[in-house]
C-alpha cells in the first residue's frame, strides 16, 4: 500500500511538472474588437499618446514616459497599478494612424512572464473599429490560475475605455467602467 502511494504521489508530481513546463513553454492569446464612434484619426490621437494610458485604464494607477524618446518606436512608459506594482512597457513596432504594438520588458508584482500587445485600429463607416491583440506567457505554476478570464477582461476594459475617452472626451473610473461595460455590450466582442 506505501508503495502505491509513493507511486501514485510521483505520478501526479511528474505530470504536474510537465504540464508547468509545456504550459509555462507556451503563449496564450487573447483578441478583441469594439465599433468606436469617432474618427480614426481622433481614437489614433488618444491611443498612441502613450503616457495617457491612466485615462481609460482604470486599472493602471498613472503612468509616464520613461527614457528620452517620447513618441514612436522605442518610446518606453512606467504604468504604476499600486505600490509596489507596475510594468515597463515599450513601443516594438509604430505604423502612424494605424497600429502599434509594445512588450512589456520590466515588471515588479506581476505575474506576467512575457507580454506583447498589438493594438489596431481601421475605419469602419463614419467610426473606427479598434482591435487589440495579446500575447502571454505567466510566471511558473500562475500559467493554472484562471488568468485567462483575468486578460479577457483587461482587454475588453481597455477597449471600452478608449471608445469612451474618444467619444466623449471623459476619462474612465473603475466604477464608469462597470456601468460603460454593461451600456457598450453589443459595441466590442472577443475574437477566436
Amino acid at each position: 500500500m506505501k508503495r502505491m502511494i509513493i507511486y501514485i504521489i510521483g505520478t501526479v508530481v511528474a505530470v504536474i511538472v510537465s504540464i508547468g513546463i509545456y504550459g509555462s513553454s507556451q503563449p496564450k492569446h487573447v483578441s478583441a474588437q469594439i465599433f468606436i464612434n469617432a474618427p480614426t484619426d481622433k481614437v489614433w490621437e488618444l491611443w498612441s499618446k502613450f503616457d495617457n494610458v491612466a485615462d481609460f485604464v482604470p486599472i493602471v494607477h498613472d503612468a509616464h514616459t520613461v527614457g528620452e524618446i517620447t513618441e514612436g518606436l522605442g518610446q518606453a512608459r512606467r504604468c504604476n497599478i499600486e505600490p509596489g506594482v507596475y510594468v515597463e512597457e515599450r513601443i516594438t513596432a509604430w505604423e502612424p494612424g494605424k497600429a502599434y504594438a509594445m512588450e512589456v520588458y520590466q515588471k515588479q508584482g506581476v505575474l506576467i512572464d512575457q507580454m506583447q500587445v498589438d493594438f489596431q485600429m481601421k475605419p469602419s463607416g463614419d467610426g473606427t473599429l479598434a482591435l487589440v491583440h495579446m500575447s502571454y506567457k505567466m510566471q511558473g505554476l500562475a500559467d493554472f490560475l484562471p488568468i485567462y478570464d483575468m486578460m479577457k477582461t483587461q482587454a475588453i476594459d481597455h477597449l471600452v475605455g478608449i471608445k469612451h475617452l474618444s467619444e466623449t472626451g471623459e476619462k474612465i473610473t473603475t466604477d464608469l467602467l462597470e456601468t460603460l461595460k454593461k451600456k457598450y455590450f453589443s459595441d466590442y466582442k472577443l475574437l477566436p
